[in-house]
């Protein structure tokens, strides 16, 4: 019998799916024998199934795992899988009762993988920064426990690992499995100079001070060929009006609001026509958008206070902080970047693209017992 990893996927995170597995499917050590099984918890069966249908990822109904969306049927699910032989990979963090859930299963968290990324991470960091209550301890004392006992957890960016490690301790181990973007072009679409510059904001709905600076920065070209796109469909939807308000006010009608999921090969063409990218959060999130953005020649500028901006330039890729928008003429923003620049950003995408593999090989040697190495290779399609 093969070794089953379980891959949970919250059901509110369908818009990651395919690149949650897609990314573990393709970087499975060779000749081990394992199946790669998605576990949805949550969410419509029937919608899901239609979903993983429009992402071409047929899956036969025994291969997947649907969970009710109750806490009661997580909870006895993981109960069944820490008596089996098999491990779990938890991509983010289904429910902020999850910790509570898994700190039942003790003899499971060795077998657990948590790829720590969004909410997950941020929102016990921003909790314990703002002080701790009676309240705020119950719901941080099993994510304490149970977190440093993790077989192995994985973040996006070597300054989460730290931010965990200031929370909870040591990790046990910590490896850079995060994902890779499927669909992203096989070599360079060099950037070219167009009559209208294209600029997006952002990726998600975000706090409207983010924004603010960002949208002063751009409206201070007044007459400037210029559209101005902010994509809200998700994220805190209660800043997407005060958001919207801001937009309008500093830049009228070249502001371009986009409040509704757009299908993945949609959101991509849109994406191609974009020349500059620009992150206005200080946390560690879109680098779907900024790898995208890269591989295609777009200019992208990251916040100063995100640890992305020191890791895109240790790939090598010439991005910018948002920090020097209000100093750049409209020249200096709408002007493609030379093309050997864009080679080299290009470039650092493949690099970043590596290190995710190899991050990946660390967490299946981590979870994978050794006699189930070196033999067969079996995943789902």
């Amino acid at each position: 019998m093969p070794f089953n990893v379980y891959h949970l996927i919250p059901g509110r995170s369908l818009q990651h799916f395919k690149n949650c597995l897609m990314t573990g499917q393709q970087t499975s050590p060779p000749g081990w024998d394992v199946v790669q099984r998605p576990v949805f918890w949550g969410g419509q069966k029937g919608q899901i199934t239609g979903r993983l249908q429009a992402d071409g990822l047929n899956f036969e109904q025994d291969e997947c795992v649907f969970i009710d969306g109750t806490h009661r049927a997580l909870w006895r699910w993981l109960r069944r899988l820490a008596r089996d032989e098999a491990a779990l990979v938890m991509h983010s963090v289904p429910t902020r009762y999850f910790w509570f859930l898994l700190r039942t299963c003790p003899s499971l968290l060795q077998r657990t993988a948590w790829i720590g990324w969004g909410a997950g991470v941020y929102n016990p960091w921003k909790q314990r920064e703002a002080g701790m209550t009676p309240l705020k301890w119950v719901w941080f004392k099993p994510f304490r426990y149970c977190v440093p006992r993790l077989g192995i957890v994985s973040s996006h960016h070597q300054e989460d690992a730290r931010r965990l490690e200031s929370m909870v301790g040591p990790l046990t181990s910590h490896a850079t499995a995060r994902y890779n973007l499927q669909g992203l072009p096989d070599r360079l679409e060099p950037r070219q100079p167009t009559p209208t510059i294209n600029v997006c904001v952002g990726h998600r709905a975000g706090k409207p001070e983010d924004y603010q600076a960002v949208f002063e920065s751009l409206g201070q070209f007044t007459d400037a060929p210029m559209t101005v796109h902010a994509p809200l469909s998700y994220g805190h939807r209660e800043h997407v009006d005060t958001v919207i308000e801001t937009g309008r006010t500093l830049l009228g009608d070249r502001f371009h609001p986009m409040t509704e999921f757009m299908p993945l090969d949609d959101y991509f063409r849109f994406m191609r026509t974009i020349d500059t990218l620009i992150m206005p959060g200080p946390w560690a999130q879109g680098g779907f958008n900024i790898n995208f953005a890269l591989s295609v020649g777009t200019r992208v500028f990251i916040h100063d206070e995100s640890p992305m901006l020191e890791e895109y330039h240790g790939l090598g890729c010439d991005v910018m902080a948002t920090s020097h928008l209000p100093a750049l003429s409209f020249q200096e923003l709408s002007t493609p970047q030379p093309l050997n620049v864009q080679q080299q950003n290009f470039d650092g995408i493949g690099l970043y693209h590596k290190r995710t593999h190899d991050g990946w090989q660390q967490l299946f040697a981590r979870l994978v017992p050794t006699a189930y190495q070196k033999q067969e290779v079996k995943t789902c399609p």
